[in-house]
This record gives C-alpha cells, structure tokens and sequence, in this order.
C-alpha cells in the first residue's frame, strides 16, 4: 500500500510542478511598434517598409534576426542594431542604424588630360554608390593608370571628399594633373645579326618622337615577333627595356634585345606553322 501511495505522489509532482512554472512565465509580449533612428537623413525607400511584418506579432528572436538580416541586406547601413523597449503590455523594437558614406556628387577640375567622360568612366563611381575612403583610393589609382596609359606618364591625382552631415553622403572632387604626354625617345635594337631590321622598324609601328601609349606599344611588340617569324626566327626571343621615365625629359628610351636563334623557312615545318616567337615582357 505504501509503495502504490509514493508511485502516485511521484508520478504527480512534475505535473504539479509544470503547471506552477507555467503559472509563473510571463505571457510572450506582442510588437506594438517599430522604429528607426538614425542620424542621417534617409534617402530612398524607407527601412520601415522592410519591418512592418513584425507589427501586431508576438516577440521572437528569430524574426528579429531576420528582420537584422533584411536592413543589411539593402546594402545602405554600416551599422545596425536593435533595442527592446517596454511599451504597455507589448514592446517596441528601435532599430538604431548608420548609414554608409555614399557618393552625392563628382566634380572633375585641373589640367585633367582626357575628356572627364573617359576619366570618370575609368573611376566608375556610381551616385548612391559607396564612397568610403579605400573606394575612393581604388578610383584614384585607376584614374591615374587610365591617364598613364594613355601617354601622361607624370600624371598624379588627388581626391577631396567634403561630407554632407546629414545625409553621410560625399561630393567628391578629383584634382587632376595631367602634365605634359610623355614621348618615345630612342629605339635600340640588339642582338640582330641575319634579320632584317627595316621591316622589323617598320612593324613595330612607334619610333622616336611619337607619343608613348601603352597599347601601340604593346601591338608594336607583338607586330615586331610576328615579322620575325615571317622572316624565318620561328624560335626568336625578344625582351623589351624599357628606361626609367624622366619627367625632366619627358621620354622614355625603348631597347629590344633580340636572340634570333636558327632561321628556317616554312616547309621545314610542315606548311605555315602555327608557332610565334617567345615574347618575354619586361
């Protein structure tokens, strides 16, 4: 009889027990609102808009994730965090979010080289696009690649960057100066012994004076292998040198060290072969 009497009183305490913890625990509150704070004027669609399920819904931690989840996703906020505050018998979630510098305005000044179409192209800041300072740097090197490119091998480049406070957003102002374009000084070629050099200068396609821009000089050296071939150097190798630029002089010297190898004609090789002498770049 006393072993029944303790099996019931065992098998009714947990139940007697889950009903006072659950008599204990406080009813989940329900999301009376949602706001976001932040201290930049928004531009755009609204934040609100991507919260607005929650209203109306009880509390939860995984809707509030998601609902992190969706403000970073559009791309705009650098930071964003949520507080909690008792309102009435619900709660309110306060989104408190920063938003992103991002480009309001470019403005192109100085002896700028080339059309401020083809630079900004090259810098490829987009308006509403991000303008923290590591973009802005990577649009000023390209900027100052583009320039060098074509011929201002002197050229530098500066950026301003003046902050709107209340929106984050930036104007942005590239200083440019271009300089003078550089030109090709002397043109050597060494190590020629059996071909012939005028076809080849006349296939390399720049010489003394003419403006140095990097892609005529690339197509030049290409030109210049592929007349060695035609002249029989299947197996040619040419290294160009390029000097030091010197703004003082404003040139740059181009040497060819060619190593021409063994000569032979087509029909050693089958037919036309398909073969073009090693290029080594410098």
């Amino acid at each position: 009889m006393t072993r029944r009497l303790l099996a019931a009183l065992a098998a009714t305490v947990p139940v007697f027990m889950s009903a006072i913890v659950a008599a204990n625990t406080p009813p989940t509150p329900t999301v009376v609102a949602v706001e976001v704070i932040s201290p930049h004027r928004t531009i755009g669609p609204q934040p609100e808009q991507a919260l607005a399920d929650l209203v109306g819904r009880p509390l939860s931690r995984a809707r509030v994730r998601e609902s992190l989840d969706r403000l970073w996703a559009l791309g705009v906020f650098d930071r964003v965090e949520v507080e909690m505050v008792p309102e009435g018998d619900g709660v309110r979630l306060r989104y408190l979010v920063s938003r992103r510098p991002r480009v309001e305005r470019v403005d192109w000044t100085g002896d700028l080289g080339l059309d401020a179409a083809d630079l900004a192209a090259s810098a490829a800041l987009a308006i509403g696009g991000p303008a923290e300072p590591e973009r802005l740097e990577r649009a000023r090197a390209d900027v100052i690649a583009r320039l060098r490119r074509e011929g201002y091998l002197g050229a530098n480049v500066w950026v301003d960057a003046r902050e709107n406070p209340e929106t984050n957003g930036r104007v942005v102002t590239f200083v440019v100066a271009a300089g003078f374009e550089a030109y090709v000084g002397k043109v050597q070629i060494d190590g020629l012994a059996r071909a012939e050099e005028k076809p080849l200068r006349k296939a390399l396609g720049f010489s003394e004076g003419d403006v140095f821009r990097e892609r005529p000089y690339r197509e030049g050296l290409r030109a210049f292998d592929e007349e060695l071939r035609k002249q029989g150097f299947f197996e040619a190798r040419m290294t160009p040198r390029q000097s030091t630029f010197d703004p003082a002089l404003n040139r740059v010297d181009v040497t060819l060290e060619v190593v021409e190898a063994r000569r032979r004609s087509s029909s050693s090789w089958g037919g036309t072969p398909s073969r073009s002498p090693s290029f080594v770049r410098s």
